[in-house]
């Protein structure tokens, strides 16, 4: 009995931590179409999401389902951050073209820079809740705004978690970023993303999207 009890709670462990590895798998084999990246994301997103908690091993019902339902939002979302970061990035062109000595090169270098921190701040949230949440797109960028301002620290720390997982994974072998690299930075996202949502939205009361 005791060994049959072993054997069942090893199976389920295997199963719950293996979970994060076949979404990350399935992320990356997503992004190699480079067109399918934002599916790829909402996917990983929603998968771990909610992994997160409640440790759902559904992954491959999770991750589809969840680009079958917000795959329109997620190119959206894509369409608007190529043209915001387009727009900053010749910006940044050209003041760089201008006389580094003028003050007011130096303002519109430091306002650009402070625009992209934010924007990524808000971009974290906006992918998070595109993934989970069962609400118009307006809805969650206006919402993503207002946790941003509302917690900065806590926004700034969750981006932060989530660019340096990718960072700090350059100097890992290649096997880590295809095991575990995006499962890790996605639960970052989530995990930072929920704790401040439920600050100001109860948990039973958040509209999550059904899979």
């Amino acid at each position: 009995m005791a060994t049959k009890i072993f054997k069942t709670g090893f199976r389920d462990d295997l199963e719950v931590w293996s979970s994060p590895v076949l979404a990350n798998m399935l992320w990356i084999m997503l992004c190699l179409l480079v067109i399918t990246i934002p599916l790829a994301f909402v996917g990983l997103l929603a998968t771990m999401f909610h992994w997160m908690d409640d440790r759902n091993t559904r992954v491959f019902t999770i991750f589809f389902s969840a680009i079958r339902q917000t795959w329109q939002k997620a190119y959206a979302v894509a369409l608007m951050d190529i043209l915001i970061v387009s727009f900053l990035y010749f910006n940044l062109l050209i003041i760089q073209a201008m006389d580094s000595s003028d003050i007011l090169v130096f303002l519109s270098r430091g306002v650009t820079l402070i625009t992209l921190v934010i924007f990524l701040m808000v971009n974290v949230y906006i992918w998070v809740l595109v993934a989970i949440w069962d609400v118009p797109l307006k809805q969650i960028l206006k919402f993503s705004i207002q946790l941003v301002f509302a917690q900065p620290i806590w926004s700034f720390v969750t981006c932060l978690g989530f660019i340096a997982t990718f960072v700090f994974s350059t100097i890992l072998p290649s096997a880590a970023f295809i095991i575990c690299v995006g499962a890790i930075a996605a639960y970052v996202a989530c995990r930072g993303t929920w704790f401040v949502v439920t600050k100001y939205v109860p948990a039973d009361q958040f509209a999550l999207i059904k899979y």
